[in-house]
């Protein structure tokens, strides 16, 4: 990022209404006063000890290039009510986060929602992990929603590089119902440990309330996830795909997890595919249409009988004959006008409306 792009706020710009708030940061929207651009301003004291995480964020997001990382738009300091402030200036995302659209409403979201949600986060993973960033802190708050449902990462305060080893209580890094086992027991703290928070944040969507929420105390809720072979709980009207979706995120050993890139590949986020148009053939369906495109809706029947060594399936090649016999029962058959005339028959008496049918009808 240049000179420029950090510098350009500096003009002049104005805070409006808080949008956001953490522990120690306030996220407030603003506005350009030069051409009127509204972007989001994360603020927090300048001397605060905690001031190292908006200057980590600011690092890692000003070299940041994805459409699923929310872009960075430069810093700078300001003093408001005598207090100095340090200032983030974000893209602004209209839709606030996952959490607060849950919030707003009514608690869990769709199923075809958690997937358009659940790709766009494993695109912006998968984009950190592949230079070497581990977000940290993956949940529903730090989700964010752009105009036409676009979904980008954000808060990278906690963000580390890969290569740091999360061993003490002082290293580790996020928030505690969505951390993974190895992260709990201050092991380490990788790209693995993301793809955990990843399956806790799509509990979360599909639930409307934080992982492990049936658990009051959070001691215990982290003992759970530490200590022993439990797993939040999902909503059992999830599919099949969605439920193995959370499976291969949520498994204890890291290694056996597997990676963005390969969630990204998991059905449950394609499943869409399956019902494109360029898997339909040319031409208006008709009622045999969905029959012959042998899509993958017919999967579960095909396996099921494939899988019986004993099972065959005869094809039968119309004969001549066979085709000839056919058009001649087709012939014998009343036409449609005919069918419908003798239908109408049947149903008029002398009195009936069709006896004396009126000059219009409006």
């Amino acid at each position: 990022m240049g000179k420029e792009s950090e510098t350009r706020f500096l003009r002049g710009w104005v805070r409006g209404d808080i949008i956001g708030s953490g522990t120690f940061a306030t996220v407030s929207l603003a506005i350009d006063k030069l051409n009127g651009e509204l972007f989001a301003v994360k603020s927090m004291p300048s001397a605060s000890q905690s001031n190292a995480c908006l200057d980590n964020e600011y690092s890692i997001l000003k070299s940041m290039d994805s459409p699923y990382i929310v872009k960075c738009l430069g810093k700078d300091f300001s003093t408001e009510n005598g207090v100095q402030l340090c200032n983030l200036f974000l893209e602004y995302m209209p839709g606030g986060s996952a959490a607060d659209l849950m919030n707003k409403f009514g608690g869990q979201l769709e199923e075809s929602v958690i997937r358009g949600f659940t790709r766009g986060i494993l695109r912006g993973i998968d984009y950190l992990h592949g230079r070497g960033i581990v977000h940290c802190d993956v949940k529903g708050k730090n989700v964010l929603v752009g105009a036409g449902g676009v979904v980008k990462l954000g808060d990278l305060g906690s963000a580390r590089t890969s290569e740091e080893k999360g061993s003490s209580v002082e290293d580790v890094r996020g928030t505690p119902l969505w951390m993974a086992p190895e992260v709990i027991n201050q092991v380490e703290q990788g790209p693995p440990s993301d793809i955990w928070s990843v399956g806790c944040t799509v509990v979360e969507m599909a639930t409307g309330r934080p992982p492990w929420s049936s658990v009051s105390n959070p001691l215990a809720a982290m003992y759970r996830i530490g200590c022993t072979d439990q797993l939040p709980e999902l909503p059992v009207c999830l599919s099949f795909q969605c439920r193995d979706f959370v499976e291969k995120c949520l498994r204890r050993d890291p290694k056996q997890r597997w990676t963005a890139a390969q969630l990204l590949n998991h059905g449950f986020l394609n499943e869409e595919r399956w019902f494109s148009a360029t898997d339909v053939k040319s031409g208006p369906l008709s009622p045999t249409s969905t029959l012959d495109s042998g899509g993958p809706h017919w999967d579960s029947c095909s396996s099921s009988q494939t899988e019986d060594p004993n099972f065959s399936l005869d094809i039968v090649t119309p004969t001549r004959e066979i085709v000839e016999e056919k058009e001649k029962d087709l012939a014998k058959r009343p036409s449609p006008r005919d069918r419908i005339v003798a239908l109408a028959a049947d149903c008029q008496k002398p009195d009936d409306w069709f006896a004396n049918p009126p000059a219009t009808v409006h």
